[in-house]
């Protein structure tokens, strides 16, 4: 069995780039050479003591499109259950539930005073008050948008990223609304939904936006009975799959877009906070500490919309989510379910109530998640971070510090590993800049190399390599030969291992993964002998130069020092009038 080094010292070491040598190995429970760390949205939570809110952040009254009074709207979560209840009216800022202005002139009914108190603290309903999440909004101008904590109404032109920009701008937060709506997500003909969900402009348009702001905190993978949202889980998973790998989580939320009390209760949210208060509000809905729960999830295959039939539906409830990073093994427990399915880049990959990561390396990448179901519904987990490294440590060295560009130095690099445990296949990237070197060779330095393929690009020395015998303990690895261009810029320059990936297979099937990066850089001065020979930088070297440096004879002047040997003797002279016209 192949061995694993700690997974929080070798995570530690790809994201920084850096490598804690001595760190016992020890024996993998699962088959596979990878060693992860789990980044849990779930890891404050604590499942004793922590209480479960029922969260609506898409709601409806008749102060744009919804049927019911306001009042009504919020009396109808109230005895549903809900804990916590966005109104969000189309291009209508919600401030308070009791509000006594006319905010669309449509003179609506609001909360009394009296009533707001009672629904606020619970009086009528054993203590357990329902929150109102303020300066909410549905941005409807362009693509809807639900803003929360953000007092601000879109004004005509505005975008979908002006919203999310503005949200940012005023320290808010907000999340995108079913996107199917607008991508083509929606379209249940054929693979029509599908298809567009998978369409890389589609996915790009919203990955640039969780990217760039991260006030945008997730997006409505679920909405109303899973209409508009038909394939937005498949988009989910495209988005995380591009997000991940740079440690942005984006969130699931599961909304009943209310228009009517009889189409509120089937999407929601579960929030998981130590108390029921706006800032915890804030908090879980920035952090993810929650789960989204449908009675309809049309792909999951919970088809049934007559409300008559799931009004009382109860979907899957989680109890508690365990990590054990050591194992690396992710378990949840929970009620009324029949299946845990466990899914990454899209695809189901196991089932039970444990995943054990080691078990399934090559199909996990960056996240997986979790989807409880039951007879009633279903309850989607939010993404757990994952990084993945093999057991072993790579470097990178350079022959030389210097390197002059009038005598056309080349520069051998070398990319050493440690610590490797049985590996055969790897791909070796190593960057460096185009407009100071170009490549003379790339080679592999492994014994029983069978297969060394060439993939270089300008700036990227890369090779793969195949042995027909595993490679363990300290190696190296590849060579790179680079020679300055004439002409090349002065100043340090930087040799880099861009990536690193390996695989390997053994009786239990085949893995492949990154190796942790020791020590990744190394730099190389290029100086020019030539530019370095006129002292006094008058655009020529001629005998005023020759003088300056010999009043420096034998000193550390490092302006004299032409080939930076530490001190001014005849090798500066020599080279120096050899410029001399």
């Amino acid at each position: 069995m192949l061995k694993k080094t700690t997974a929080t010292i070798l995570a530690a070491a790809v994201l920084a780039g850096t490598f804690v040598t001595g760190v016992a190995a020890q024996e993998q429970d699962g088959i596979g050479v990878l060693d992860f760390t789990i980044n849990s949205p779930y890891a404050s939570v604590n499942w004793d003591t922590y209480g479960q809110y029922k969260a609506d952040f898409h709601a409806h009254s008749n102060e744009s499109d919804g049927s019911p009074q306001p009042a009504e709207t919020v009396e109808e979560h109230y005895k549903k259950g809900f804990d916590i209840l966005a109104l969000t009216d189309h291009n209508v800022m919600n401030t308070t539930w009791n509000r006594k202005d006319d905010p669309t002139g449509k003179g609506r009914t609001y909360l009394t005073d009296v009533r707001l108190q009672e629904i606020t603290y619970g009086t009528d309903r054993d203590g357990r008050g329902m929150v109102a999440v303020q300066n909410s909004d549905e941005q409807s101008v362009s693509d809807h948008l639900n803003t929360f904590f953000t007092p601000f109404n879109n004004g005509a032109g505005a975008t979908l990223e002006s919203n999310i920009a503005k949200t940012q701008e005023l320290g808010g937060i907000c999340h995108i609304n079913h996107p199917g709506r607008y991508y083509g997500g929606s379209n249940t003909i054929g693979t029509n939904g599908e298809d567009a969900a998978n369409n890389p402009a589609n996915i790009k348009k919203y990955v640039d936006l969780f990217m760039k702001y991260e006030a945008c905190v997730g997006m409505e993978i679920i909405n109303k009975l899973d209409g508009d949202s038909y394939s937005d889980r498949i988009l989910w998973d495209n988005i995380l799959k591009e997000t991940m790998p740079e440690g942005r989580f984006v969130w699931g939320f599961s909304n009943d877009d209310t228009h009517s009390n009889e189409a509120t209760g089937h999407s929601f949210n579960m929030m998981l906070m130590p108390a029921n208060n706006p800032v915890e509000v804030r908090k879980a809905m920035e952090n993810g500490a929650f789960y989204a729960s449908a009675h309809v999830a049309k792909r999951e295959g919970y088809t049934i919309t007559d409300h008559s039939i799931i009004n009382d539906y109860q979907p899957p409830v989680i109890t508690n989510i365990a990590v054990d990073q050591n194992e690396d093994t992710i378990t949840i427990e929970g009620d009324l379910y029949n299946t845990i399915e466990w899914i990454a880049d899209g695809e189901v990959i196991a089932t039970g109530n444990t995943i054990d990561l080691n078990d399934y390396e090559g199909k996990v990448h960056s996240y997986v998640r979790a989807q409880l179901k039951g007879d009633e519904g279903i309850s989607f987990t939010q993404p757990f971070g994952i990084i993945a490294v093999n057991a072993g440590s790579a470097e990178i060295n350079a022959d030389k510090e210097l390197a002059v560009v009038e005598n056309g130095d080349t520069v051998t690099c070398t990319v050493s590993m440690k610590g490797l445990t049985g590996l055969n296949s790897f791909d070796i990237a190593v960057s460096y800049d185009g407009e100071v070197f170009e490549v003379s060779e790339v080679k592999s330095l492994l014994e029983n190399t069978v297969i060394s393929a060439d993939k270089s690009t300008e700036g990227t020395a890369r090779l793969i390599i195949g042995t027909s015998a595993d490679v363990s303990g300290d190696v190296d690895v590849l060579q790179v030969v680079m020679k300055l261009k004439e002409g090349a810029a002065t100043g340090n320059t930087n040799l880099s291992i861009q990536s690193i990936n390996t695989a390997t297979t053994n009786e239990d099937g085949t893995f492949e993964g990154p190796v942790a990066i020791m020590d990744g850089v190394d730099t190389v001065e290029v100086i020019s002998y030539r530019a370095a020979a006129d002292i006094n930088k008058d655009g020529s070297v001629t005998l005023a130069d020759l003088s300056i440096a010999l009043s420096k004879y034998q000193t550390a002047d490092a302006a004299c020092d032409i080939d930076c040997s530490g001190i001014v003797d005849a090798a500066d002279f020599i080279i120096l009038t050899g410029f001399i016209a």
